[in-house]
């Protein structure tokens, strides 16, 4: 398609094309292959990158423990499903209309867990938080103020709230 074509122009004029993403590493595998790239993958918000083809792991810049037991605790507190990256897999605070959305966008398996007993003193490669469009509009002015010297916060749908890498 129009996009390995472009990635083989870019190529051919010595350009080095590295994928980016908030996806997880194993998720932008298919698309790193599909494009006939080699080395890293940037994934996760830029939380980490790794080798493709040797799994090597060059950075990994996770959420200390405590920051991020308060993004569950603030997020379980607020009403919002929240979605909890690791290197193993994605986890979620429920199963709702919510995540089966996001489970359509990404194809990653996503396993309900008791995010803070599960997860305490574990530091997570990110935290997405999840409501209504109008929800998380409401309430992004005080989240961020709130975790602004702290984290790196993005909207990247209306309706979901993505806390990575310590600011």
């Amino acid at each position: 398609g129009a996009n390995i074509d472009a990635v083989a122009k870019l190529q051919a004029h010595g350009i080095r094309v590295i994928l980016a993403s908030g996806r997880r590493h194993e998720n932008m595998l298919r698309f790193h292959h599909l494009l006939q790239l080699e080395g890293p993958v940037i994934s996760c918000q830029g939380a980490l990158v790794k080798i493709a083809e040797t799994g090597e792991i060059l950075h990994r810049h996770c959420i200390p423990a405590d920051l991020a037991a308060l993004v569950v605790r603030d997020g379980e507190a607020a009403g919002m499903t929240v979605i909890y990256y690791r290197a193993d897999g994605i986890f979620i605070s429920e199963k709702n209309s919510l995540t089966d959305l996001y489970h359509s966008r990404g194809g990653d398996e996503l396993t309900v867990a008791d995010l803070p007993e599960k997860f305490a003193g574990d530091s997570p490669l990110k935290i997405i938080w999840m409501n209504s469009a109008a929800r998380i509009a409401e309430r992004f002015p005080d989240i961020e103020k709130h975790y602004r010297d702290r984290l790196d916060t993005l909207v990247t749908y209306p309706n979901i709230w993505n806390s990575s890498r310590p600011a």
